[in-house]
């Protein structure tokens, strides 16, 4: 499935959900979409994604990140932590206290 997100020239592209690692709040900029290609930001609100990604592999691990379970890569339950891997690194995104049981699930 593709979707319209903005890229960092403010020139509107089409980018595959699957190619898409996490998606996080950045405060007055919005939701910004992180991907292996580089980093977009979204035409609409936070929630509204939750809803729609929400039935395609991808979970809100807090009020402002949501996370494509296919590219975690390692979960910390002490650290109430998830692993994800992008072209900069390994990034840590945390996971609610709500969302434990969830992720642990998911990740079986």
């Amino acid at each position: 499935m593709m979707l319209s997100l903005v890229d960092s020239n403010g020139d509107i592209c089409l980018i595959d959900i699957q190619d898409m690692v996490y998606l996080q709040m950045n405060g007055h900029e919005g939701l910004h979409f992180y991907t292996d290609n580089g980093i977009y930001r979204a035409l609409t609100a936070a929630k509204d994604w939750a809803a729609f990604l929400q039935n395609k592999g991808f979970l809100q691990l807090d009020r402002g990140t949501i996370v494509n379970v296919k590219k975690v890569a390692a979960y910390n339950p002490e650290l109430r932590v998830v692993t994800v891997t992008t072209s900069e690194g390994n990034v840590l995104l945390p996971v609610a206290e709500k969302v434990q049981k969830q992720i642990k699930k998911l990740l079986k």
